[in-house]
C-alpha cells in the first residue's frame, strides 16, 4: 500500500544493514550481555527486538509521517488534540514493552542494554519522530519515579468498598479494570440519527457521535487505562461544584451497585442462552430420530 510518506520519501527510512554493522561489527555491542544484569539477552534476542521495532515503525509510525507533519497538535476547547494514531502507538508501546524496555525486571522491565534501546529509538525516530515522542517521555517519567521518588509511591495501594486501605486485596489476573476520577471522555460510539435520500433514490443512514459533556466522573477503564463504552456502566457523575455534589464514597458505592447489577444481568443472560442451546440440541435430535 502506498502512503503519503512513501510517495514523498520512498519506502526506506533507515539502513538496517548499516545499523547492524555499527552495533555488532564496530561496537561489538552484544559483549555487554556477558554481565549478569544483562544475562537474559544475547545477540539473537536483541535482533528479534530490533525486528519487532522495525515492524512497529513500518506499520504505525512511517505511514503517518507526512500527515502528522501537516496536521500538528491543536488546542481546542481547552484540550490538546493530537493525531488519533497516538492512542494506538501508546497502547502498543506499553503492551509490547518499548516503554519499560530499560527498567529493572522487579518493576516489569526487560533490562535491555541501553545501546540497543538507543538503536530502537533511532529506528522509531527515523520513521516518525513526532509519533514516538510521547512513549519516550513516558519512559523518562517512569524512570524518574523509579530512581528518585519516595519508595511508598512504588507500591500499589488497594482500597475496599469503604475507601479504606486494604492490604488483603490481591490481583489474581491481568484482565482487570481500573476506576479513575477524571473528566468524561467523548464516547466514540455512533448513534443512529435518520435516513436520508441521495440523488433522489439511494437511502443512506446517518449517525452522530457520542456527546462531549466534559464533566467530572468516576470512570471505569481497561488495564490500558482506556475508558470503557456502552453498554458497560462505565461512569458515575460526581456533580462537583454543584449543589447536589456526591462524595467520593457515595460515588464509589453507586458505581459498585451498577457493576453488580450489570454482572448479574450478564450471568442470567448467559444461563438463558445455555438453556436455549440445550433445548435446541434436544429438538434437533428428536427430529433426527436420535432421542432416547
Amino acid at each position: 500500500m502506498q502512503t503519503n510518506s512513501s510517495v514523498f520519501l520512498g519506502d526506506k527510512f533507515y539502513n538496517r544493514e548499516h545499523l547492524n554493522f555499527i552495533l555488532f561489527d564496530v561496537l561489538k555491542a552484544e559483549s555487554v550481555t556477558q554481565y549478569e544484569y544483562f544475562s537474559d539477552h544475547e545477540k539473537e534476542t536483541v535482533q528479534m527486538y530490533l525486528d519487532a521495532t522495525d515492524q512497529f515503525a513500518k506499520e504505525y509510525l512511517f505511514p503517518h509521517l507526512v500527515e502528522m507533519d501537516r496536521k500538528q497538535p491543536e488546542l481546542i476547547n481547552g484540550r490538546i488534540c493530537v493525531h488519533p494514531i497516538h492512542k494506538d502507538i501508546m497502547r502498543i508501546s506499553g503492551e509490547n514493552g518499548w516503554i519499560s524496555i530499560l527498567a529493572n525486571k522487579e518493576v516489569g522491565g526487560m533490562q535491555m542494554p541501553s545501546v540497543f534501546s538507543t538503536a530502537a529509538s533511532f529506528i522509531l525516530g527515523a520513521a516518525n519522530y513526532s509519533g514516538c515522542v510521547f512513549a519516550g517521555l513516558t519512559m523518562g517519567a517512569a524512570h524518574l519515579i523509579e530512581a528518585f521518588a519516595d519508595k511508598k509511591y512504588h507500591d500499589v495501594i488497594f482500597l475496599n468498598d469503604s475507601l479504606a486501605e486494604d492490604s488483603t486485596i490481591k490481583i489474581s489476573t491481568e484482565n482487570i479494570f481500573t476506576g479513575e476520577f477524571s473528566n468524561l471522555e467523548q464516547d466514540t460510539t455512533s448513534y443512529f440519527s435518520r435516513t436520508i435520500k441521495e440523488d433522489g433514490n439511494k437511502k443512506l443512514a446517518t449517525y452522530y457521535g457520542g456527546p462531549d459533556f466534559n464533566f467530572e466522573v468516576l470512570a471505569i477503564k481497561s488495564n490500558q487505562f482506556v475508558q470503557l463504552r456502552d453498554p458497560f456502566p462505565y461512569y458515575v457523575r460526581t456533580f462537583r461544584d454543584l449543589p447536589l455534589q456526591r462524595s467520593a464514597l457515595t460515588t464509589v458505592a453507586m458505581m459498585n451497585r451498577r457493576l453488580h447489577h450489570y454482572y448479574y444481568k450478564q450471568q442470567r443472560k448467559s444461563k438463558l442462552e445455555k438453556k436455549f442451546l440445550i433445548l435446541l440440541k434436544k429438538r434437533r435430535k428428536t427430529k433426527l430420530g436420535l432421542s432416547s
